[in-house]
């Protein structure tokens, strides 16, 4: 067979490598995706506070506010007060928002305070 290119292979490598000697990869990736999630659960919101939020706010909060952008994925709670800065759990401290508007919230934190989607510690 003629190949066009010095790397174009016709046939798949038959090699083993220390990769193929362990576990293949897409077991890997999966497994450490699964333990990723399972890590994400355990910091999550707790389901009744989640739930309270949501029925609340009934949509995103941001969707008035911020019009520009528009709303996609699912809706879920959003720390005003971030975790980082002492934020914690609360129905009081958490409002619902898209994921696009959780995207631009996080890129545009000076906006964000302004609009009340984000507030600073000790105020």
């Amino acid at each position: 067979m003629k190949r066009s290119g010095p790397l174009r292979r016709l046939t798949p490598l038959r090699t083993r490598s220390a990769l193929t000697r362990s576990k293949p990869l897409e077991r890997s990736i999966s497994d450490q995706l699964r333990r990723t999630s399972r890590k994400r659960k355990a910091l999550g919101v707790p389901k009744p506070i989640r739930e309270q939020v949501l029925a609340r706010d009934l949509g995103c909060r941001a969707l008035r506010l911020v019009p520009e952008v528009r709303c996609w994925g699912p809706v879920d709670p959003h720390h005003v007060l971030r975790r980082s800065q002492g934020g914690e759990d609360t129905v009081e401290n958490l409002i619902s928002v898209c994921r696009a508007h959780h995207d631009w919230i996080h890129q545009h934190p000076a906006r964000s305070y302004e609009l009340d989607l984000l507030r600073r510690s000790g105020v």
